[in-house]
């Protein structure tokens, strides 16, 4: 879970994003994160609109609803911005929270979020996890594939980790890996 305090490794996250998209010239479409109780969202949330990147952060929660999602951004926007010394009414931008990634309950490894994470192990070699990073990818993809996101355009995905979740998936990932007509040994 979050707490106040633990947000602000997340706003150091988001100004190192910052750091790196100015030094390579790069302009966000949009920002996605995972939101599980709201820390990843709000501490990048806070750095992005300190610098002035302005795009939309969207949030693709693990776990709950948008209306309890948007509770809990309320709550960590607030305590961050005391804990910074800024004023708890400064504007957020635009922000998205979707809930329809989510599946069954926390941790439920859906079809997209697996598909998801054969994508990005196949193309990047990156590896996600079922029940933070691969939902976020799983939803990105859903919403370039919708038309959202033009090929020529920057969007970045935060990728929290949850690596070693994938051992705890290990007869999810074997069944889906089969059913996509992959053999393993």
């Amino acid at each position: 879970g979050s707490t106040p305090l633990s947000c602000l490794g997340y706003v150091r996250a988001g100004l190192e994003l910052a750091e790196q998209l100015a030094a390579s010239g790069l302009t966000p479409a949009a920002v996605y994160t995972p939101f599980g109780t709201g820390g990843i969202f709000a501490g990048t949330l806070t750095a992005l609109r300190e610098l002035d990147i302005d795009c939309p952060v969207v949030g693709i929660s693990v776990n709950g609803d948008a209306e309890q999602c948007q509770a809990n951004l309320d709550n960590w926007w607030t305590a961050i911005g005391e804990l910074l010394d800024r004023d708890p009414d400064r504007p957020r931008g635009a922000t998205e929270i979707h809930d329809e990634f989510v599946g069954r309950a926390y941790g439920d490894a859906t079809e997209a979020c697996l598909d998801a994470i054969l994508l990005m192990g196949e193309t990047e070699g990156i590896l996600l996890d079922p029940v933070y990073s691969g939902k976020v990818f799983a939803a990105l993809c859903a919403h370039r594939h919708e038309g959202r996101w033009p090929a020529d355009q920057t969007v970045v995905m935060l990728h929290s980790g949850g690596t070693p979740a994938l051992f705890a998936y290990e007869a999810e990932l074997r069944a889906h890996l089969t059913k996509r007509g992959i053999d393993l040994p």
